[in-house]
């Protein structure tokens, strides 16, 4: 299995060739399999479009059949390349990276490059405020950008995609604050997770003072002594979960946690295993540390 989403260097698709490229989608032969999978990646997010086109049109098995193929597709390119974010050489870096696996994962062909997207949050705060601080930063995504909590369908496994949160507008608690971590990053500004329970937030320091951000409500700046009125269970934990450090490791671990849930209630247990097997991959890379 190739490490690229698409076919490499493939030729431009033949958009003639395609009805007879869903009529072999049913052989169980490995080698015509691998024929048919090149021929639809080679239409990248076109796919969809022309197979909307055929006439006539394609039916529930041969549908269920191209899902399948692409399906297994971008659930072996993430096995491969789950690994390659632990390789980065910074923190933010690891972050962004297992965001961007996770992302082509869900999305497949439609995915949009995350970098891009982080690149031009960044590009458009700065064109907007004349001095970069975390709080205008924060008023920037979570009001202007109207970035916001998911609440009607917390549990859509999307909404731990960074992808899907930026162009939707909406995700979870984590993913929000990922996403003002990397904006952040891009412009040298120092913001980090905090890994509090059921609602994670960002930290950040501002004129020598700690202050916490929760990026699923508005980017409402909190003070830590506030803390106890989002949760009131670990009171004597409560200082050493406000300033611990928060590495790429142990976010990816809880979003992982997230999508093993979210995949459990939409019963798709073929990616909740996937999860569960990355998460446990991740378990014992950190216990071996």
């Amino acid at each position: 299995m190739a490490s690229s989403l698409a076919t490499d260097g493939a030729a431009a698709p033949d958009a003639r060739q395609l009805p007879f490229i869903v009529q072999l989608a049913d052989d169980d032969s490995p080698s015509v399999q691998q024929a048919v999978l090149s021929a639809l990646l080679s239409y990248g997010s076109e796919l969809e479009s022309a197979l909307a086109q055929l006439e006539p049109g394609i039916d529930e098995a041969q549908r269920t059949r191209i899902d399948q193929l692409l399906s297994a597709h971008f659930c072996a390119h993430l096995r491969q390349e789950w690994p390659s974010w632990l390789d980065e050489s910074s923190g933010p870096s690891k972050l962004e990276r297992a965001f961007e696996l996770l992302a082509q994962f869900q999305l497949g062909l439609e995915y949009s490059n995350l970098g891009q997207l982080l690149d031009g949050l960044a590009v458009d705060y700065d064109s907007s405020y004349s001095q970069r601080n975390p709080l205008s930063l924060a008023d920037f995504l979570f009001k202007r950008k109207n970035l916001h909590g998911a609440r009607d369908d917390y549990y859509n496994p999307l909404n731990s995609n960074l992808v899907h949160v930026i162009e939707q507008q909406n995700g979870l608690p984590i993913s929000l604050a990922a996403i003002y971590i990397l904006v952040g990053r891009r412009l040298g500004l120092e913001i980090e997770g905090c890994n509090f329970p059921m609602h994670f937030l960002a930290r950040t320091v501002v004129s020598g003072k700690t202050l916490l951000v929760d990026c699923f409500n508005g980017g409402r700046v909190v003070e830590p002594s506030e803390v106890g009125i989002l949760n009131r269970t670990l009171p004597r934990a409560l200082r050493k979960l406000i300033t611990m450090k928060v590495d790429a490791e142990v976010l990816i671990c809880r979003v992982l946690r997230n999508l093993i849930r979210a995949y459990q209630e939409a019963e798709h247990e073929t990616h909740r295993d996937l999860m569960r097997d990355l998460l446990e991959d991740l378990e014992r890379h950190q216990s071996q540390r």
